[in-house]
């Protein structure tokens, strides 16, 4: 795995608002003439197909023989489809909770959340430059990325429903276009917004993952080929299945970011909650080899 870190706007704005709802890894160039195709692909494939209109009134789903009336009782086409793809078991299949692995050995310790090294993997941390707040952290693989960030979650209720709706109302609001498809992570966003604001330059296709765990929400942005190709897909689904998240005893209000740090920051004179030493840091080797 290669280690690196870039650093992101002053802002202190999380990606989980629907101010800033499309946070893919900024040094990932997407295909904007591709992307825009594969989204209008996949939205096709989720969502029901076409009736076709007759001059008696009636309408023939493509999908099955024979009219329906409109006082006919059918059932959705896509609810069908989403109810053919089972959502997995997180706790069987991940992401975990650090309570159910036997022990930390072998994972790269990130603060909230464990990564397992993968050879081929780089993990890039964003990092805020104003305070050196650690906002999140990036897996790429090839030509795909998974951005990853935990959240404190309340013990009774999760986040993803609530979050996911804010998503897809910011998407909207930048004249992208968003739709709500059915994986084996359950309910995600398949969501696009223009690659430059206010120019006709594409779209950039990100996936939004949420998964809700005991008192904790990991959300991942999946973007680059693995965003729109499902054979491409499997490594970089892997990878968000393999985060261990550690959340902690301490009380946090829900939505908080949990801490996430730098390897080997206590040992470079960085304090644990990311804020670092005063004055400006030196610059250093953007690419590590750690495994």
């Amino acid at each position: 795995m290669i280690f690196g870190r870039s650093k992101r706007r002053g802002s202190t704005d999380l990606p989980m608002t629907s101010a800033d709802p499309v946070a893919p890894a900024d040094s990932t160039d997407t295909d904007t003439t591709s992307t825009d195709a594969s989204l209008r692909e996949a939205a096709d494939a989720a969502a029901p197909p076409a009736a076709t209109d007759h001059t008696d009134g009636t309408a023939t789903d493509d999908t099955a023989t024979g009219t329906a009336t409109a006082d006919d009782t059918a059932t959705d086409p896509e609810e069908s489809a989403a109810l053919a793809v089972e959502a997995l078991d997180r706790a069987e299949h991940g992401p975990h909770d650090v309570s159910e692995i036997a022990d930390r050995e072998g994972y790269l310790d990130l603060g909230a959340i464990l990564i397992k090294p993968v050879q081929g993997v780089m993990l890039r941390l964003e990092v805020q430059e104003a305070t050196n707040r650690v906002l999140a952290a990036i897996l790429d693989l090839g030509e795909s990325s998974v951005q990853l960030q935990v959240f404190a979650a309340p013990r009774s209720a999760g986040l993803w429903d609530e979050v996911r709706e804010q998503i897809a109302a910011g998407v909207t609001a930048q004249s992208g276009q968003v739709h709500e498809v059915r994986s084996h992570f359950g309910t995600e966003l398949l969501a696009a917004v223009p690659a430059v604001a206010g120019a006709d330059a594409g779209l950039r296709v990100a996936r939004f993952v949420g998964i809700d765990g005991p008192r904790w929400f990991l959300r991942g942005v999946i973007t680059g080929a693995a965003a729109t190709d499902e054979d491409r897909a499997a490594d970089i689904e892997a990878l968000f299945r393999d985060v261990v998240v550690v959340r902690g005893a301490e009380a946090m209000a829900p939505r908080d970011l949990l801490p996430l740090t730098i390897p080997g920051a206590e040992d470079a004179g960085t304090t644990p909650d990311g804020s670092g030493p005063s004055g400006p840091p030196e610059r250093g080797p953007e690419v590590t080899q750690i495994g």
